[in-house]
């Protein structure tokens, strides 16, 4: 996995966990009110709550969620599904259809689930994403610059020291 990148397993949870969403969201149409829309992510998409007294007597998680990512509502909320995702279905229904169920997208290999989130990570994310990488770009020639006059003290220095030793030598 190495050798194609810094990869680890939450990025891939992360995109599961985000395809998962916008794929449960699909079936349900978009309802009129914030609450109800709210409702739709938690009850129905996610179905949160959804407990089960296994054989020990003990109440595990039986919701779609826990069977299709293996971990909570809750762990997937909060460490791996895009906030963003959520506000926009919430609070911008039509921004949410303009980006993710208005996708003309098509990647060979993905899914339509997946071109969507992949369409809303283009469409969200380019300005503010591009924003960071033309900074961190400057931020790196200023270091670069930085280190090469740090580079060049040093060798002075060093060169210096050098031709002391061998005036004193001779």
């Amino acid at each position: 996995m190495k050798e194609f990148g810094d990869f680890t397993s939450k990025i891939f949870r992360t995109w599961a966990a985000n395809k998962f969403l916008i794929k449960r969201l699909s079936l349900f149409p978009i309802e009129n009110t914030k609450s109800a829309r709210k409702r739709t992510i938690n009850k129905k998409a996610l179905e949160v709550g959804k407990k089960i007294t296994n054989k020990n007597g003990k109440k595990v998680d039986d919701s779609i969620t826990f069977k299709t990512l293996h971990h909570t509502v809750a762990m997937s909320k909060k460490k791996y599904q895009i906030p963003e995702l959520r506000s926009v279905y919430e609070e911008e229904p039509d921004r949410y259809k303009e980006l993710v169920m208005n996708n003309n997208l098509n990647v060979n290999g993905l899914n339509k689930h997946e071109c969507a989130l992949l369409n809303f990570l283009e469409k969200y994310y380019k300005n503010k994403f591009c924003g960071k990488i033309k900074k961190r770009k400057v931020n790196n020639v200023m270091n670069n610059n930085v280190n090469n006059k740090l580079k060049n003290i040093k060798n002075n220095i060093i060169n210096k020291k050098r031709r002391k030793r061998n005036i004193s030598k001779k």
